[in-house]
């Protein structure tokens, strides 16, 4: 019973969809997990480090040489390493929020269909990530996840 079903859908929502994705995310995920993968809890000025060596990160492996697919994952990665890093840290002056809230909304404006991923399995991912993200990401940006819709996607 350690591996309980909340713990599995959890799992599944930030990591296991990633098969269906044009580049594998994992590669991505594997760069930033020495940032934030810690034991114990992370305080409030810790956070805040951790966040700034994230955003460097990110920032020096996207940019014009990274194709959509490549971004697609990279963002796609992301996402899942700073929410696992949210579970641990204290986030009371909102940098890790912040960063999360704008890579997300960076997530969402790639072109995923150019990069030939079937509109099922998009919204499967984006769905599973909807349903356990805990951290309110979409403040003030609540139609944000749907946004890239189109009417004959919709059931």
């Amino acid at each position: 019973m350690r591996d309980l079903p909340r713990e599995r859908l959890l799992r599944r929502g930030r990591h296991g969809r990633w098969f269906t994705f044009p580049t594998d995310p994992t590669a991505f995920c594997d760069l930033f997990r020495p940032t934030v993968h810690r034991t114990g809890w992370v305080s409030e000025h810790q956070t805040g480090r951790i966040v700034r060596t994230l955003e460097t990160r990110l920032a020096s492996l996207d940019g014009p040489r990274r194709g959509l697919a490549d971004r697609l994952s990279l963002y796609r990665a992301y996402f899942t390493a700073a929410a696992d890093f949210a579970d641990i840290a204290d986030d009371s002056f909102g940098h890790l929020g912040d960063l999360r809230t704008e890579t997300w909304l960076e997530y969402l404006d790639i072109d995923w269909r150019t990069v030939g991923m079937a509109p099922d399995h998009y919204w499967t991912d984006l769905c599973d990530l909807y349903v356990w993200e805990d951290y309110a990401i979409d403040h003030r940006n609540e139609q944000a996840w749907f946004r890239s819709a189109e009417y004959s996607e919709i059931p």
